[in-house]
């Protein structure tokens, strides 16, 4: 089974949240003990990522329509993407470990930003 969802994803490189589109699914259950493992999968919707261009172009210009072509030739050339994958494991109905990886890429020509995230959590049984 998956489950797809859209919410607000962090901006990683400042400003407003952007919209992004999320999908959760049974990587591998095992009904004779109930372990199991999800995947959670995270990027940037991509009509969000437009829309945000054309308000940073728009700040940009000053909206006054100077240089407008000019602004839209670069912003064509920008991209930016978020790639999130978080495994979580779940035994004996307790979550006890997630790991969760995070890339967000901005490139123009000749220039990138790239965040990395890597976050590892466990839980261990009490002696």
């Amino acid at each position: 089974a998956t489950r797809r969802d859209a919410d607000e994803a962090a901006n990683p490189f400042g400003g407003a949240p952007i919209k992004s589109n999320t999908m959760l699914r049974i990587d591998r259950a095992d009904p004779a003990t109930g372990n199991i493992r999800l995947i959670r999968t995270r990027a940037f919707d991509s009509d969000a990522i437009k829309e945000f261009l054309s308000r940073l172009a728009q700040q940009t210009s000053g909206g006054d329509g100077r240089d407008t072509q000019r602004l839209d030739n670069f912003l064509k050339q920008f991209t930016m993407a978020l790639d999130s994958r978080t495994e979580i494991d779940v035994e004996d109905g307790m979550t006890r470990v997630v790991r969760q990886e995070d890339t967000a890429t901005a490139s123009v020509p000749g220039h990138s930003i790239v965040k990395h995230g890597h976050k590892l959590m466990t839980v261990t049984r009490a002696p």
